[in-house]
């Protein structure tokens, strides 16, 4: 089950899945870990409440749940992370991220694909560090 999280207005996080036809789930917390702690409860719930109406609960329920953040929600939550900078230590060209009057930045799944190995290569190098 693909859950997308996001970082709202408030400061507080919201987990939702995109995919599955017939459940529509959310979890919410003050944090990331926090939303999608939340959103395996409501799963657990859901599948729970179908037991007790002795019930199939839709397979989606039972898919792997993975979590994405929000490009946006992330460069909000990791403010130190100037995102030009990182652009350019990901090997892409900023110009090529086109922004709307809002300066939203809409990327493409490619460019995404490039921004996250660079965040996992970026944090393999911050783990590997020992300072004196």
């Amino acid at each position: 089950m693909f859950v997308s999280v996001e970082r709202e207005t408030d400061g507080t996080y919201i987990a939702y899945n995109v995919t599955g036809d017939k459940t529509t789930l959310i979890g919410t917390g003050d944090t990331f870990s926090e939303a999608c702690e939340d959103f395996r409860n409501s799963v657990a719930e859901v599948k729970e409440s179908y037991a007790k109406r002795n019930e199939e609960a839709p397979a989606e329920l039972y898919e792997k749940i993975t979590f994405h953040f929000n490009l946006a929600s992330l460069i909000e939550s990791y403010p130190m992370v100037k995102i030009g900078e990182f652009v350019l230590y990901a090997g892409l060209d900023p110009a090529i991220s086109p922004r709307d009057k809002d300066g939203n930045m809409y990327i493409t799944a490619e460019q995404l694909v490039h921004i996250e190995e660079g965040l996992h290569k970026l944090g393999k190098e911050l783990a590997s560090l020992k300072i004196l």
